[in-house]
C-alpha cells in the first residue's frame, strides 16, 4: 500500500452515505497493516457489520426522532397490529420493563398510543398512530437500502446461507439461555 510522504502514518477511508453527505475517516496506517495480518474473530466481524449498519441508519434515527431499539417496536406493531408489551418483549426476547420504558417515550413522542384491551380492563395494548405507521414504513424502506449495500455482490444462494447461519446463531443463544 503506497502512502504519500505527508500521509506516511495515515490513510483515508471515504464513505459516501448519500449524494449530499460524505464521511472521511483518518485511519492510522499501522491499524491497516495489523488488520491485514491479524486474524479477525467472528465476534469482531459481527460487531463491525452491526456498526456499519448502525452508522448508515443513524441519520434516519435522527430524522424520525427515534432512539435505539424503538424502531423494532414500530416495525412489530406494523406487522402484527395492536399488541401487549409482554407479547412484544417475548418476541424480541427482552425484559418487559425495557419495552415499557421505550413505549412510554414512543407514546410521549406521538408514535404509539395505548388502547384498552377488551379482554382485560386492567391491561393496555399498544397501537401505532399515523405518525408511527409512517415512521415504521420509512424505517423499513431505509433498512432495505442498508441490506442492499450489505449484500452487494452476494448471490441469492449466499444471501440465503447467511440468513440461515444467523438464524442458527440466534437459536444457539436461545438454547444456551434456556439451559
Amino acid at each position: 500500500m503506497y502512502f504519500p510522504q505527508s500521509l506516511e502514518s495515515s490513510a483515508f477511508f471515504v464513505s459516501s452515505m448519500d449524494e449530499n453527505r460524505t464521511k472521511v475517516y483518518n485511519i492510522d496506517k499501522s491499524i491497516i497493516d495489523k488488520a491485514t495480518i491479524m486474524d479477525i474473530t467472528l465476534h469482531q466481524l459481527l460487531f463491525r457489520a452491526y456498526h456499519g449498519q448502525s452508522n448508515m441508519l443513524q441519520p434516519v434515527f435522527e430524522e424520525l426522532g427515534l432512539g435505539r431499539g424503538q424502531p423494532k417496536i414500530l416495525k412489530y406493531l406494523l406487522s402484527f397490529g395492536e399488541s401487549s408489551q409482554n407479547d412484544i418483549a417475548s418476541y424480541f426476547n427482552v425484559d418487559p420493563a425495557s419495552i415499557s420504558r421505550m413505549a412510554e417515550i414512543l407514546q410521549k413522542n406521538g408514535f404509539i398510543e395505548r388502547v384498552e384491551d377488551s379482554g382485560c380492563r386492567r391491561a393496555n395494548k399498544l397501537s401505532l398512530t399515523e405518525k408511527g405507521r409512517a415512521s415504521a414504513i420509512r424505517w423499513n424502506e431505509e433498512c432495505r437500502k442498508v441490506e442492499t449495500v450489505m449484500l452487494s455482490g452476494f448471490t441469492k444462494e449466499e444471501e440465503e446461507n447467511l440468513s440461515s447461519y444467523l438464524k442458527r446463531i440466534i437459536d444457539n443463544f436461545k438454547k444456551e439461555e434456556n439451559a
